[in-house]
């Protein structure tokens, strides 16, 4: 039984309209006089057809039959006795099938019905094959970002990546494009989680910076590396704005973003030995969250080696912030700040451990950890006496070397992240 909803907006005939549609064998299931409610009207009613009757069809009657056209797509028909121009092609632009000025009679109607459902139909096809294109075209570039991926890790050439992708949609059963999506994802997952995991270092530099600013030390490259340690922070959150901010992490993004801000306010001024405190605990609140974004990051990730990378990112961090604490000792020296370095000493070091006995491993990353432990001893020797400026001159060179060669371990990491990944899919 064919269903047709009707919309008698200033209608004309709607009583005969009625009868004649029932004669015909066609189930009126509802009217409704305001075109403002027949969109809501027709989703839930679900009819085969609309047949609007109008003296002059409203913008409300249009916009409905453009959002049908959306919601609940199905034939539009309009008998009207408006011969407006303007309004036909309206009618038209607005995904109305048939568009009747005048021209309603009894033995006209199935022909006019067929017609509309016709058209209709039509449509439909050209949509889904717009839709069928799009498509391809998203999961080509999704494939073309997904070969790159196994061309850098696994070393192989384009043909031998899409044959890797082919093969894995084959046996798995997926779209290519789905299997892509999937290389991608996790390529994605080292990156972010490098990309936070720098957060954390970064606020710790900058009161590090800021500090040894204040104790006349080097004044102008501490100035500087402050400088560049606002325009990678801005830059860091740019990009994971970007690459995780449709997976469910954006208020978590958010909140480092905010905790940024508070700290820009006073980094970016001169430096001012009063607001050295107060810069110190808004990196804190910065670091808090950094560590946040990270951890989660590191518990949604789509392969185990991510603690590997999360635990060699965190090394930087604490490079940064054991060299912060000695500069604040030398200016305020507490019992509690004396009690965090201890602490913070015996994490770098028990990290160092773990890096050590990790599989993750090359000859490039195992030439780096003897680099990192031989800087590390270096910096733990001279935290025995920190008292003195020539020392913290040498902490703070030598907490800047340290970094330099734990974050090249970390993007070690994370190439061979990379690499387990194109093996994980070349084995599949």
């Amino acid at each position: 039984m064919y269903k047709v909803m009707m919309s008698t907006e200033a209608p004309l005939n709607s009583d005969e309209l009625r009868n004649d549609l029932e004669g015909a064998g066609i189930t009126v299931i509802g009217e409704n006089q305001n075109a403002a409610e027949l969109a809501h009207a027709v989703v839930r009613a679900a009819p085969d057809m609309v047949i609007a009757t109008s003296n002059s069809p409203s913008n409300m009657l249009f916009e409905a039959a453009r959002m049908l056209g959306t919601l609940a797509p199905c034939p539009f028909i309009v008998f009207t006795s408006d011969s407006d121009t303007s309004k036909i092609e309206r009618a038209s632009d607005y995904g109305v099938h048939a568009y009747i000025v005048n021209g309603y009679a009894r033995h006209r109607l199935p022909s006019i019905i067929q017609v509309a459902r016709a058209r209709f139909r039509h449509e439909q096809v050209l949509k889904d094959e717009l839709s069928g294109l799009s498509q391809r075209f998203e999961e080509r570039k999704l494939v073309d970002r997904a070969k790159g991926v196994l061309m850098r890790s696994r070393g192989v050439t384009e043909d031998e990546a899409f044959e890797l992708l082919r093969s894995l949609a084959m046996r798995t059963r997926q779209r290519i494009g789905v299997v892509a999506q999937g290389v991608i994802d996790m390529s994605h997952a080292g990156e972010a989680v490098n990309r936070s995991g720098q957060l954390r270092m970064l606020s710790q530099r900058i009161v590090k910076c800021y500090a040894q600013v204040l104790a006349g030390l080097e004044t102008e490259d501490a100035l500087q590396l402050l400088a560049d340690c606002v325009v990678r922070v801005e830059a860091n959150l740019g990009i994971l704005r970007k690459a995780i901010s449709t997976k469910g992490y954006g208020d978590i993004v958010d909140r480092v973003a905010a905790s940024w801000q508070d700290l820009k306010v006073i980094c970016t001024e001169k430096p001012d030995p009063a607001r050295l405190a107060l810069l110190d605990a808004r990196a804190d609140s910065m670091l808090k969250d950094a560590e946040n974004l990270t951890e989660f990051l590191e518990a949604s990730g789509l392969v185990a080696s991510l603690h590997v990378l999360n635990v060699a990112g965190r090394q930087r961090m604490l490079s940064q912030r054991i060299a912060k604490l000695c500069f604040l000792l030398a200016i305020d020296p507490t019992d509690a700040r004396m009690l965090q370095l201890h602490e913070l000493v015996t994490r770098f070091q028990t990290a160092m451990d773990y890096l050590s006995n990790v599989p993750l491993s090359s000859e490039a990353i195992r030439a780096n950890l003897l680099r990192a432990t031989k800087e590390w001893h270096s910096l733990r020797t001279l935290l025995q006496s920190i008292s003195d400026v020539a020392t913290l001159a040498q902490v703070s060179a030598i907490s800047e070397t340290l970094l330099d060669v734990v974050e090249h371990l970390t993007d070690q990491y994370e190439q061979a992240m990379q690499v387990l990944i194109g093996d994980r899919i070349g084995h599949i």
